[in-house]
């Protein structure tokens, strides 16, 4: 009888051994690197779900916009490796006041991932002099094809700005989102330009950057028919980087009835 149990001990641990399940991996990539004031550069979320069937994610990146601006959030290809199609959230970036964004996206269909691969690609601009900003990740859900949570292992990122002069460099910046007045949801298209004929259009988050010498200049937001131009005065005389999200005005629509006749 002794002999009996004994073998049913050890066959209840073998099988909690073997249904355990191994903790996804959610982390910043990479985990620390360092800039210089005006850079411009991506940092990725990536998921290594440690062979668990994955079907949905959702979660926080929280960031210090005194250091840091978002210029673009774009999806990555961890849910569409089996070739599925994806349900993700198009993130509306204004880093005025906002130093967190919500992130969700899950497969449509009976599809699942149990691979690594990237979640998302954040594009970013250093702002700060110098220092370093964290970067952290919250709120983290992951859940498998029946719904069902799975333990997650956070793994959050730095970024170490520097300013080897004190010297600014001689080619500056310009950022900013275009947004509309009212609804505050970004523009794309629109087209940005400058007194001196520097001139670019706004992406997909509506996030536009130019690339100018130091000095003042006349900035002009402008997409016809729909939209009021705006326009305001920048100057890139003390700082690499300059923030300035741009707001239009539509203009208003009506409807012109009448009745045609002939003499």
């Amino acid at each position: 009888m002794k002999n009996n149990t004994k073998y049913i001990i050890i066959l209840f641990s073998l099988t909690f051994i073997t249904n355990q399940v191994s903790a996804a991996e959610v982390k910043i990539s990479p985990v620390n690197q360092t800039v210089t004031q005006g850079d411009i550069f991506n940092l990725n979320v990536s998921i290594d779900p440690s062979g668990t069937e994955t079907a949905g994610v959702q979660l926080n990146v929280e960031f210090n916009n005194s250091m840091l601006s978002l210029n673009n959030v774009i999806e990555g290809e961890f849910f569409k490796q089996t070739g599925a199609s994806t349900l993700f959230n198009k993130v509306i970036l204004n880093n005025s006041g906002v130093t967190s964004i919500s992130v969700y996206s899950a497969i449509l269909g009976p599809y699942k991932v149990s691979t690594p691969g990237t979640f998302l690609t954040i594009n970013v601009t250093a702002t700060g002099s110098q220092g370093q900003a964290g970067i952290y990740l919250s709120n983290v859900n992951i859940v498998d094809p029946a719904g069902n949570y799975i333990t997650v292992n956070v793994i959050n990122g730095s970024v170490n700005i520097d300013r080897f002069s004190s010297t600014l460099p001689l080619v500056r910046y310009i950022n900013g989102t275009v947004l509309d007045s009212v609804t505050k949801a970004s523009i794309i298209g629109v087209n940005i330009f400058t007194n001196t004929s520097i001139s670019t259009t706004t992406d997909a988050s509506g996030f536009y950057s130019l690339a100018v010498p130091y000095g003042t200049y006349d900035l002009t937001a402008e997409f016809d028919p729909k939209y009021y131009s705006n326009s305001t005065t920048i100057s890139t005389t003390s700082s690499a980087v300059v923030m300035q999200d741009i707001e239009l005005v539509k203009k208003p629509t009506g409807t012109i009835t009448g009745i045609v006749t002939h003499n």
